[in-house]
This record gives structure tokens, C-alpha cells and sequence, in this order.
């Protein structure tokens, strides 16, 4: 039989459900983004590295590392961007070895 091959329908459920870490993490950080509240606190700089390094490691590529990039610049426009939110981004990118960015 099929012993030891792919099963390509299997392959794109795996895909997305490989994801599922970095949308689960997207979600959490966009709810400490809304509305105050007493129990749940602001984002800051490690929340949002956190994030961003979920998405760089996501299998989803080149899609994963753009979200990654996409958190840095909502990071850098609130004020918590710090070294780790870039170098998770640059090694992000760099391990895509997209020439364009």
C-alpha cells in the first residue's frame, strides 16, 4: 500500500494545523489589546516577541514570516518593539532567504 508516503490530503490539514500555536497566540494578544480591564493586562514588548516568534516559526512559509513582520510594525507603533521583536523578524526572513527582503 501507501506505507511511508505522503498523503497529500493530510499534508494541508498538518499545515494549518501547525498554525494553530501562532493564531492561538495572535488572538490572546489582540484580546490585552482591546478595552482595558482590571484582570487582564496591557501588551508589552514580550508579549508582542512572543507573538511575532510563534508566527516566524509557523510552517506556513513565506505567509508566517509576513504576520511576523505585520505584529512588528503594530509592536513599533505602540511603543514595544524591542531587539527581540527585530531579530525575530530578520532571523524569520532570513531563514526564508527571500532576496526581496
Amino acid at each position: 500500500g501507501n506505507r511511508g508516503r505522503p498523503n497529500p490530503h493530510h499534508t494541508t490539514n498538518k499545515k494549518q494545523n501547525d498554525d494553530i500555536p501562532a493564531q492561538r497566540a495572535q488572538q490572546l494578544l489582540e484580546h490585552m489589546e482591546q478595552q482595558p480591564h482590571p484582570h487582564i493586562p496591557n501588551p508589552n514588548a514580550a508579549s508582542y516577541s512572543t507573538v511575532i516568534v510563534a508566527w516566524g516559526q509557523s510552517k506556513q512559509q513565506p505567509w508566517g514570516v509576513q504576520q511576523a513582520e505585520q505584529l512588528l510594525g503594530k509592536a513599533h507603533s505602540n511603543k514595544c518593539a524591542n531587539q527581540v521583536c527585530f531579530n525575530a523578524v530578520l532571523h524569520a526572513w532570513a531563514k526564508q532567504g527571500d532576496p526581496q527582503r
